[in-house]
């Protein structure tokens, strides 16, 4: 059987080693320098995870979103003493109203019966009205003494999170930071919106030609030029 030569040029040893990096015949001292190769590129691998986990840990995620929600709480305070006000303002108008309406009857109950004892001859059907008016009345003041005179439909204030995930945006497109996948989403109006990334030009070529091949039969997409 025939022994095959080391593949590495110029090296003139036989090949012992099947390099599994390479996919390659070669003697074992090329063979030896392929580990360390390879050994070296997971090395480098290994320092490209670490930065990458110290980018992740040097990021405060919630510094945005509390900023957020912070801007909220004080529009939302600002709203809720506007509401607050307003409805005061409408509630003591009601009341007032209902007030009034109540005294202007009890006044002309009020002038009925100092005309009829300034004129002294009351018929009992008269006074009988007027008893008649006043229990009226007495009954229809008994809601001020209700609680719940007006009931109030208050509702809690409330927010809703949405996380962002990196599903809504696929297609190997690495343009977009999270800050730029909101603000899309923002501008689109659908904050659960996904997205395929359809062009690319480092991957799908720089041509006018190009653009229109993976673009012209794409439902209507946002081009960004970045």
């Amino acid at each position: 059987m025939a022994t095959s030569k080391c593949s590495i040029n110029g090296c003139k040893r036989n090949s012992d080693n099947l390099c599994n990096h390479c996919q390659s015949q070669v003697c074992t001292k090329h063979y030896i320098e392929h580990v360390k190769l390879a050994n070296n590129e997971l090395i480098a691998l290994s320092d490209e995870i670490n930065s990458i986990v110290d980018t992740i840990q040097q990021h405060d995620l919630t510094v945005y979103v509390f900023e957020q929600i912070e801007q909220w709480r004080e529009k939302s305070h600002r709203r809720i003493d506007e509401i607050c006000n307003e409805r005061k303002q409408q509630l003591k108008i009601e009341i007032d109203q209902n007030i009034n309406n109540h005294m202007k009857k009890l006044r002309e109950l009020s002038r009925e019966v100092k005309e009829l004892i300034d004129e002294g001859d009351a018929s009992f059907k008269q006074i009988e009205n007027i008893k008649n008016n006043i229990e009226k009345c007495r009954e229809q003041c008994k809601q001020f003494d209700i609680p719940d005179y007006f009931r109030l439909n208050l509702k809690a204030v409330n927010f809703e999170i949405t996380l962002l995930h990196h599903e809504l945006f696929t297609g190997d497109g690495t343009l977009l930071s999270l800050e730029h996948q909101l603000k899309l989403n923002k501008f689109y109006g659908i904050e659960g919106q996904k997205w395929t990334l359809v062009y690319k030009a480092t991957r799908d070529g720089f041509s006018s030609s190009d653009f229109h091949r993976c673009c012209d039969n794409s439902v209507p997409s946002p081009v960004n030029n970045s």
